[in-house]
């Protein structure tokens, strides 16, 4: 997030714009906390610098503790992007279903890739084009996808098309052409989210961020 922040800087974050967010972990230990959540009392802007949990996929790979990571919101939910190695160019509305061009792999190595950010209620078809992109959307939302006889069952049940559960973001960083963003590890779910950076209180003096 360099210049905005650099390694050692302290912030203060606020839970109350995106989730209200219980801890997940007892303080200096890898015990499970009996988490809770609920909706937060905002909505998240393009330029929100967030704390969010790192959303890997697949989730085989996830660690038994998640990594959080900062970095500012570029695309909303229902927003189109055109990403071009690190550049970035944003159209806000939505695409119709026939235009729709979803990434179907990593964006970082991509020449130019653009794309409709998904949001809470969209459907996406499940096309062999936009395979692993439909996946990891199915996954990221809490289900279970499988393949039986070329038919894609989520939670068992045969779907020809997946309506998405919750708002995704698009975020990077300010460095961004050395950022470990949304370009590498793709779009951050709205559960994912645990707060909004509000203060850099270290090193001295304050300033708002």
């Amino acid at each position: 997030m360099a210049p905005t922040l650099k390694p050692g800087n302290y912030v203060l974050v606020s839970k109350f714009p995106y989730n209200l967010r219980s801890p997940e972990y007892y303080p200096l230990t890898d015990i499970r906390f009996p988490a809770f959540s609920a909706d937060g009392l905002g909505e998240v802007q393009q330029g929100d610098i967030m704390v969010f949990d790192l959303p890997l996929f697949p989730t085989e790979f996830h660690p038994v503790r998640k990594d959080n990571y900062i970095k500012r919101t570029v695309g909303l939910s229902g927003d189109t992007i055109v990403v071009n190695k690190d550049r970035y160019f944003l159209h806000g509305g939505k695409l119709s279903t026939d235009r729709q061009n979803f990434p179907t792999g990593l964006l970082k190595d991509s020449s130019v890739v653009a794309f409709v950010i998904p949001e809470k209620g969209r459907w996406i078809p499940f096309e062999d084009s936009i395979k692993l992109f439909c996946e990891s959307i199915v996954r990221r939302d809490g289900n279970n996808i499988t393949y039986d006889s070329g038919n894609v069952l989520v939670n068992g049940k045969q779907k020809k098309k997946y309506q998405v559960q919750q708002n995704y973001y698009f975020v990077r960083g300010d460095n961004t052409r050395y950022s470990s963003d949304s370009r590498s590890w793709g779009i951050v779910p709205q559960s994912n989210l645990i707060g909004r950076a509000e203060l850099k209180i270290w090193p001295w003096p304050p300033e708002w961020l």
